[in-house]
Order: structure tokens, then C-alpha cells, then sequence
């Protein structure tokens, strides 16, 4: 899932972004004519401008398979169902009736006396917290540097037109949102792992820092420059540059 989850966010970065900066470059040049033409006011230009912006959007992401949304929820409804079985699975073994006959409980590790019992110093369950809160920090990092950086195409450009066109508020308000939301799990977890057995808790502390190291080796994958262009495919997206066909407009 990780690799997919990547692919799509590749696609998005490399073919969807450029696809959308050409067209926004010649179809705010058309639009600000027709609205000039037209004297209209420079707010309805924008609203203008932010309703083809995100029916654009839509469209470049139906054609490369890249939506945002399946690309966030997919991998969590994979991998939530296989956590909790896991960490059930790992909680019944610990908490075996027959004590002297679970192996768990002759195993230790680190702080851990027993693997059937709980972390008396709670180091493992603060070192699961801190390793899940950076994992959080390094996701909002990996959205920092693939974000788009506008690109002026003249002086004459107006800073809040280019900055209407490029950030979506209400995008920004849901990645806000559920990083806050995680972040507060991830405290919430270090209460939670205090009083669960040491099995569970190394289980944790194995896939939290699993994540870390593969999103520390994404991070760093994507810092790098690409060997050559990306292709851009040609069938697709014939008309990404197409005029925007406007009404004619009545005589008197």
C-alpha cells in the first residue's frame, strides 16, 4: 500500500501539477480578457478562477488515477484491521491462563521484565509516542516539499491572484485537522501502552519505527532529482491548454 499510496502522490506531483500550471497560465490570460471585455469586478474574476481551477483539478485527477481521498483513506482501511487484529492477537497471547506454559512471559527485552507484563519504567511506551508524533511531523514535512511553488510568468502578475490560485484552503483545513487529531493519539498512546502487556507494546514500538524509517527513506527519495523529465502522456490530455468557450453575447 505504501507503494501505491506513492505512485498516485507521484503522478499527481509530476503530471498533474504541470498540466495545471500550463492551463491555469493561459486560461487566466483568457478569462482576464472576457471579464475586462465585460467589466467585471476583479472578486468575480476570482471566484471564477478558483470554480475552473478545482474542475480542473477534478479532471486531471480522474484521468491519472491520482485523487487525493482513496489515495489518504485506502491505506489506513488496509492497515487499521490488521493493527487491531494484531494487537489483540499479541494481548491474548500475553494474557494466557497458563502462565508457567506462555513463553511470553519467560522473555524480556530492554525495560521490559516479561513480555506478559507491563513496562514498570515506561521508557518503551514514551519512546512509541514520541516515535508516532514524529512520524506525523514527517508526513506534514513530505507535503511541504512536494507541495507546487508558483512559478511567476510576469511582472505584471498580481501576488494575491497567483496566491488565490495555488492554495486550497479547504484541503489545508482537512490535513490540519487530522494531523491535530493524530497528534493527540499519539500522546493518547503513551497513556495506553502504561498498561498494556510488553508484547503488545514491542509490537508497537516495531511498527511505529518500521513507519519512521520508511517515511525518513521517502523523504530522502524525494529530495532527489529526477535522472530525466517525467513523459507526459499525450492521448489524455489533449486539451488541458483548450480556451475556455464562453457564451456570445447578445446585441442590443
Amino acid at each position: 500500500m505504501a507503494l501505491w499510496s506513492r505512485a498516485r502522490a507521484f503522478r499527481r506531483e509530476h503530471l498533474v501539477g504541470p498540466a495545471l500550471q500550463a492551463w491555469r497560465e493561459k486560461t487566466k490570460v483568457e478569462v482576464g480578457k472576457a471579464f475586462a471585455r465585460d467589466r467585471k469586478p476583479y472578486e468575480e474574476y476570482k471566484k471564477e478562477m478558483g470554480r475552473l481551477q478545482v474542475a480542473k483539478i477534478k479532471e486531471l485527477n480522474k484521468i491519472h488515477r491520482c485523487s487525493p481521498t482513496p489515495t489518504m483513506v485506502l491505506p489506513f482501511a488496509v492497515h487499521a484491521p490488521l493493527f487491531i487484529m494484531a494487537t489483540a492477537s499479541f494481548r491474548h497471547a500475553a494474557l494466557m491462563s497458563y502462565a508457567p506454559m506462555n513463553p511470553l512471559a519467560s522473555e524480556s527485552f530492554l525495560t521490559l521484565p516479561s513480555l506478559a507484563q507491563v513496562d514498570p519504567t515506561g521508557v518503551l511506551p514514551i519512546a512509541i509516542g514520541l516515535i508516532m508524533f514524529s512520524n506525523i511531523e514527517l508526513g506534514r514535512l513530505s507535503r511541504l516539499i512536494k507541495a507546487p511553488k508558483p512559478i511567476p510568468s510576469n511582472g505584471s502578475s498580481k501576488p494575491t491572484e497567483e496566491k488565490g490560485l495555488v492554495e486550497q484552503p479547504r484541503m489545508s483545513t482537512i490535513f490540519s485537522a487530522l494531523e491535530n487529531g493524530l497528534r493527540a493519539v499519539s500522546i493518547l498512546f503513551i497513556w495506553i501502552a502504561m498498561q498494556a502487556p510488553g508484547s503488545v507494546v514491542l509490537y508497537w514500538l516495531t511498527s511505529a519505527s518500521y513507519t519512521f524509517a520508511e517515511r525518513l527513506f521517502f523523504i530522502n527519495l524525494g529530495k532527489k532529482k529526477p535522472l530525466g523529465p517525467v513523459p507526459q502522456p499525450t492521448s489524455p490530455i489533449t486539451n488541458v491548454n483548450a480556451p475556455i468557450q464562453r457564451p456570445a453575447k447578445k446585441a442590443a
